[in-house]
């Protein structure tokens, strides 16, 4: 993907993302991120202004070939009835065993799988449920490292783990964001410290954007989120971002 240009509904505002560059999306609840997300997969149409990928308008784009293009992290990971490497191997079914584990090696997470009752045969329920939050999340970050997506979307991909976990997740959001188009959606600082371009959005607008650490500004205090709720994550991580982009829009 050369260029993505985003008309947001009922909006002004626009951007640009270049190729195998990592965007962060930060705002309060209600700002717009996920509209973004849901304009990019062709969830929702734009009211006006367009969405262009490789120069071409996604309107005019097949739905089903677009999708095969995108890889989609969410907070709410979904895994199906099955096994461990069934679910894995959801966007390539004819992945082999080494494949699998290869890919949890890159994700450093090959220890984690085979610490499982029955590794990768272990079975899932619905939604996984019975699994740990970390092993879930990372059984979806192998999903998507396996199906190798030109673009990836995280959706706030780690806002519901516990600080040692999400450690450990991002180390391989690193590996999965590598060389890769992507938009991160997030509302802990950790998240997007090391993307290329920072969004701040209020209102459907993007109000603010920059890097995350060249900021000649003091950057505002993080508050420690143990007991917060999301909506004051995400505050935070606003006020945060507003203090250390480095151009208002």
């Amino acid at each position: 993907m050369d260029t993505t240009r985003i008309g947001r509904c009922c909006a002004t505002s626009a951007l640009s993302h270049g190729r195998a560059q990592t965007i962060a999306l930060v705002g309060h609840t209600g700002s717009g991120k996920t509209s973004i997300i849901n304009l990019l997969v062709k969830f929702y149409l734009p009211n006006s202004g367009r969405v262009l990928v490789d120069g071409r308008n996604l309107q005019r784009l097949q739905t089903k070939s677009l999708h095969r293009q995108f890889g989609l992290v969410l907070q709410q990971n979904f895994l199906f009835m099955g096994t461990v490497a069934d679910n894995m191997r959801f966007a390539k079914p004819e992945a082999t065993p080494e494949e699998l584990r290869e890919v949890c090696r890159r994700l450093d997470c090959l220890d984690r799988i085979e610490s499982l009752p029955q590794g990768f045969d272990t079975d899932v329920t619905d939604r996984g449920g019975h699994l740990p939050l970390g092993q879930r999340q990372m059984v979806c970050f192998a999903r998507a490292l396996l199906a190798d997506p030109k673009l990836l979307i995280l959706d706030e991909a780690t806002s519901s783990i516990d600080p040692q976990t999400e450690q450990r997740l991002q180390r391989a959001l690193a590996v999965l964001l590598a060389d890769r188009t992507s938009f991160v959606v997030a509302h802990r600082l950790s998240t997007i410290r090391h993307a290329d371009l920072v969004l701040v959005l209020d209102h459907g607008h993007i109000v603010e954007h920059g890097t995350p650490m060249n900021s000649s500004k003091p950057p505002a205090p993080m508050p420690a989120s143990t007991n917060a709720s999301p909506a004051q994550d995400e505050s935070a991580l606003s006020s945060v971002a507003r203090h250390r982009c480095l151009s208002t829009v």
